[in-house]
């Protein structure tokens, strides 16, 4: 377990990471703004669906989904 006084390195180690790169992508989601919509029942549940997809095995990897 990482002691208590490693937590505030381990959090902006990201940050550093991310700042350092030159990628467009990587940047726009970094400096995204936060998202404070709330979540909707609807959107949890499609959660909850999917984690008990994943948890019964019920999926799919990419590279068996036939491209087009």
């Amino acid at each position: 377990m990482l002691p208590e006084s490693g937590i505030h390195s381990a959090k902006r180690y990201p940050e550093f990471l991310i700042s350092k790169t030159t990628d467009p992508v990587l940047q726009a989601l970094f400096n995204a703004p936060y998202d404070d919509e709330p979540v909707e029942e609807e959107e949890l549940q499609a959660v909850r669906e999917a984690e008990k997809d994943i948890a019964e095995g019920k999926t799919q990897s990419l590279e068996s989904v036939p491209s087009s």
